[in-house]
C-alpha cells in the first residue's frame, strides 16, 4: 500500500478533526448532543432522537424474532444510527434535511414492533395511530425545510468561467459570483486578493493562490482555530495583499449565506455588522479598517484597497 493506509487514517482521525478548533470528533459530537438536548433551537430534533432511540430499543428487543430477519433489522438500524451520529450530531442538529432520509427505516421498525403486540393489548391502536401521525408530521416537516431551500429548477445559471462549467446557481447567487469574477479580471495577478468568507471556488477559478488558509463560506464548525484567526492580519501583511473583498453577510439560513447590507464599510464597522455571522474575527476587522479603504467593487461585497 506504500504507506497510503496509515496516511489515510491519520488524515481522517487526526488532521481533519484537528481542523475543528482542536476538538476531537467524539468531543464535538457530545457537545452537539448536549446542545440538541438542552438548547433553545431545533426542538423537532429532540423528538427525532427519542423516536430513533425507541426504534433501536424495539429492534434490539426483537433481535431473535424470525431469524435472521430480526438481527438484520437491528444491524441496518445500528448502521443508520452511526451515520446519524456523523451527519446530524456534529452540527447540533443543523443538517436536518440529510438525516430524514433514514426516517422510513426507523418508522418501519417501530410500526412492526407495534403490530407484533397482541390484538387485545389496550395501547396497540392508540400507539399505532400516534406513530402514523408522527410519521406524517415528520414528513411534512421535511417538506417545509426543503420548500425553504431553492427549488432545483432555480439552479440553472452557470458562471462564465471555463473552470466553473457545470456549477449551477440561483440567479441572485450567479450575479454575486459573476460580479466577483469580472472584478478579479481588473486586478493584476501580481496583486494579492483576500476574499472573506472564501467561497471555495474563487481561487480555483481565477488560478490565484489564497494568502491565508481557507475561511469557509459555509457556517459550520469547519473553521480556523482561534490562534490561526489571530494570525490572518500578519499573513496579509507579510504577503502584502493589496485587496480585501468582504462579503456583506446578513444571516445564515437553511443552507444559504444571505447577503444584502446597505451600509458602507465604515458604517458597518461602527454598527458591528462586519462579518455579521462570524463575530470571532475582531483582530482581522480592526486590521482591515486601519490599513484599507473602501472602493467601488462587485455587488454584495465591501471592496477594500490597501492605503498608500
Amino acid at each position: 500500500m506504500n504507506g497510503a493506509l496509515p496516511q489515510a487514517l491519520n488524515w481522517i482521525f487526526v488532521r481533519s478533526t484537528d481542523r475543528l478548533g482542536g476538538q476531537s470528533t467524539v468531543a464535538l459530537t457530545l457537545e452537539s448532543l448536549r446542545r440538541i438536548a438542552v438548547g433553545g433551537t431545533n426542538h423537532f430534533v429532540k423528538l427525532l432522537l427519542v423516536v430513533y432511540a425507541c426504534a433501536l430499543w424495539s429492534a434490539f428487543k426483537d433481535r431473535d424474532e424470525a431469524p435472521p430477519s430480526g438481527r438484520l433489522r437491528l444491524s441496518a438500524l445500528a448502521y443508520a444510527a452511526v451515520i446519524l451520529g456523523f451527519s446530524m450530531l456534529q452540527d447540533g442538529g443543523f443538517r436536518y434535511p440529510d438525516f430524514q432520509v433514514y426516517l422510513p427505516l426507523f418508522m418501519a421498525v417501530l410500526l412492526l414492533g407495534v403490530r407484533s403486540l397482541r390484538d387485545q393489548t389496550p395501547i396497540k391502536k392508540p400507539l399505532l395511530a400516534a406513530l402514523l401521525s408522527l410519521c406524517a408530521a415528520m414528513t411534512v416537516w421535511s417538506g417545509v425545510i426543503r420548500w425553504r431551500q431553492a427549488p432545483i429548477t432555480q439552479l440553472c445559471f452557470t458562471p462564465d468561467n471555463p473552470r466553473l462549467k457545470g456549477m449551477y446557481l440561483r440567479d441572485e447567487d450567479h450575479g454575486f459570483v459573476q460580479g466577483l469574477l469580472e472584478f478579479e479580471k481588473s486586478i493584476p495577478k501580481t496583486e494579492g486578493i483576500f476574499v472573506f468568507p472564501d467561497p471555495l471556488f474563487f481561487y480555483f477559478a481565477t488560478e490565484r493562490m489564497s494568502p491565508v488558509p481557507a475561511v469557509p463560506f459555509l457556517k459550520f464548525s469547519w473553521d480556523l482555530r482561534p490562534e490561526e484567526r489571530a494570525l490572518i492580519p500578519r499573513w496579509l501583511e507579510d504577503k502584502k495583499v493589496e485587496w480585501a473583498v468582504i462579503g456583506q453577510e446578513t444571516s445564515y439560513d437553511s443552507g444559504y449565506l444571505r447577503f444584502g447590507r446597505e451600509e458602507t464599510w465604515k458604517e458597518a464597522v461602527k454598527k458591528g455588522l462586519v462579518m455579521g455571522t462570524r463575530g470571532d474575527y475582531p483582530d482581522l476587522e480592526r486590521y482591515l479598517d486601519r490599513n484599507f479603504k473602501e472602493v467601488t467593487g462587485p455587488k454584495g461585497f465591501w471592496t477594500l484597497k490597501r492605503r498608500r
